[in-house]
């Protein structure tokens, strides 16, 4: 009696509906019955999972990892066929076998004949020579199966191009019309779409999104009736949104590439280019700058550093029973109890208005919503713009060599052309608007208390959330030196600002009172 470890594999979810697992199974439990064995509870699906890729059998790696601890020699592994284990190719069909046998493991197989290769058999030629068919028969098999695959896209990319549409599999804002054999929006799908994407520009995480997306009760698109994170990101997958359709293919090494150009207005357009890549841009410089998991917002996240001990300042909320929530910064080296560690802390509202109410560089247009300001979309556009023009030179070289898709080809270089006279007449606009914006810094610094101290609830946390952002991107660090004053309860500070631009401002702030004295030069915490 041995320990079986039955491993189930099939490649496209949609055969969960049919009998690939009950079948597999089947042929596991009757091994198990006539050779008298214990079926393992370790868990091997890998459901969905293609053995041609190979790359995300995570169930089969679980396996070879468990090798030695949970999986032992003298152990089975059961697999209704050895194609299940993989249809790379008969070198890594083999090698893998190989691992598992010398690991002192059998495998047990139920197709095309019933067979265990046994780990003591180690000169079995037969059994060698039969492996290496079975496995050049899966590779081969499936080889075929993918370039007629792609053979077909190929020819459905030529009939787009031409205006042909075809709908079975659709997105999920979408509805197939079979009267027009055209795509249509779902009632409101469009409304719901463009709110996402103005939202995101406005500074908003998925989180926050998802979060005022269930309180607004919009209905979500999807068939699970509810939003979730991949669903948003789909929306920003690819240009789809924008009416585009981009077809894929795997490459050599089975990694996703795109086929071909983009085919426009396969789609019907729900935003334009412009809300798209200000999107894009807004998602991009929030990869490295998680979003608020609360309602307030940290305006200062990783960027101050106590002076006194060298530590990272954190803030932290204080809410005694009963009595109003407090939050102030204090050293990281204080709350992890590190010795030597500063014990101040310097009270956040304090904090921000002295250092906010200095930083005259800042434009309110920074931190507007986007349908209040047109500034943040100037490097979205020149951005645009060169992505346009690389674009279209690479097509017009394609023009000239190539005698394939002549149509295609010139259909998306008129396109193009008329998109980038587009564009270029917006980025025109857009500089003078920003060389009139930057005219008064001054004025518009002031502008800024203003904004914050008057917005409140759903305002208050956009106008927030965006002025992060604009910190984090403007800001190197901040190293804060906080005091006692007069050897008293009042804490005070100096603060060195440091520029990703080199340039560096230095405050003093002493709580409760008014006066704020203005230094240049390298900050001293015995100053």
């Amino acid at each position: 009696m041995a320990t079986v470890h039955s491993y189930l594999r099939f490649s496209n979810e949609k055969q969960a509906e049919g009998r690939s697992q009950e079948r597999q199974e089947n042929y596991a439990l009757e091994f198990i019955k006539e050779g008298g064995h214990e079926l393992s509870d370790l868990k091997l699906d890998d459901f969905g999972k293609s053995g041609f890729k190979g790359d995300k059998q995570a169930a089969l790696k679980k396996f070879m990892a468990e090798i030695g601890k949970r999986v032992r020699p003298g152990d089975i592994l059961f697999v209704e066929a050895i194609d299940r284990l993989g249809r790379r190719g008969v070198r890594h069909t083999q090698d893998l076998v190989n691992k598992i046998l010398n690991a002192g493991i059998d495998i047990a197989i139920a197709l095309p004949v019933k067979k265990v290769y046994r780990a003591s058999d180690e000169n079995d030629v037969g059994g060698a020579i039969e492996l290496a068919a079975f496995a050049f028969q899966a590779y081969t098999y499936s080889k075929n199966l993918s370039e007629r695959i792609t053979e077909d896209w190929d020819d459905k990319r030529k009939r787009a191009a031409q205006g042909e549409r075809f709908g079975k599999r659709s997105r999920c804002w979408l509805t197939w019309d079979e009267t027009s054999q055209r795509y249509k929006v779902k009632p409101g799908a469009d409304k719901t779409i463009e709110y996402i994407f103005r939202r995101t520009v406005d500074g908003l995480g998925e989180r926050a999104l998802l979060r005022e997306l269930a309180n607004k009760q919009i209905p979500a698109l999807g068939r699970s009736g509810k939003w979730n994170n991949t669903m948003l990101g789909n929306f920003f997958a690819d240009r789809s949104v924008c009416g585009e359709w981009q077809a894929f293919h795997f490459d050599a090494n089975h990694k996703r590439k795109a086929l071909g150009e983009p085919i426009p207005d396969f789609y019907p357009r729900i935003i334009s280019d412009e809300l798209y890549e200000l999107a894009q841009a807004a998602r991009s410089s929030r990869l490295q700058k998680r979003g608020p998991s609360g309602k307030f917002v940290n305006l200062f996240p990783s960027l101050l550093h106590c002076s006194v001990d060298g530590q990272p300042m954190h803030l932290v909320t204080i809410q005694p029973k009963k009595k109003t929530i407090a939050r102030r910064f204090v050293s990281y080296g204080h709350i992890r109890r590190v010795n030597g560690a500063c014990n101040l802390s310097i009270n956040c509202p304090t904090f921000e208005q002295a250092i906010l109410k200095n930083l005259l560089c800042i434009k309110p247009s920074d931190i507007l919503p986007s349908d209040q300001s047109t500034d943040g979309t100037l490097a979205a556009k020149r951005g645009e713009l060169a992505g346009i023009t690389t674009r279209l030179a690479t097509l017009q070289a394609k023009l000239e060599t190539s005698d394939d898709d002549i149509d295609v080809l010139l259909s998306a270089v008129r396109n193009l052309a008329k998109r980038k006279e587009d564009v270029k007449k917006q980025v025109k606009l857009l500089e003078r608007s920003e060389a009139v914006s930057n005219a008064s810094p001054m004025t518009e610094a002031q502008n800024i208390m203003q904004l914050l101290s008057e917005a409140t609830g759903d305002e208050l946390h956009a106008l927030r959330v965006k002025l992060r952002q604009v910190l984090a991107n403007w800001i190197e660090r901040i190293d804060v030196a906080p005091y006692k004053i007069n050897g008293g309860r009042l804490v005070g500070f100096k603060a060195a600002i440091s520029f990703k631009g080199g340039a560096n401002v230095r405050q003093h702030v002493e709580t409760g009172e008014r006066e704020r004295t203005f230094w240049t030069g390298p900050i001293d915490p015995n100053d």
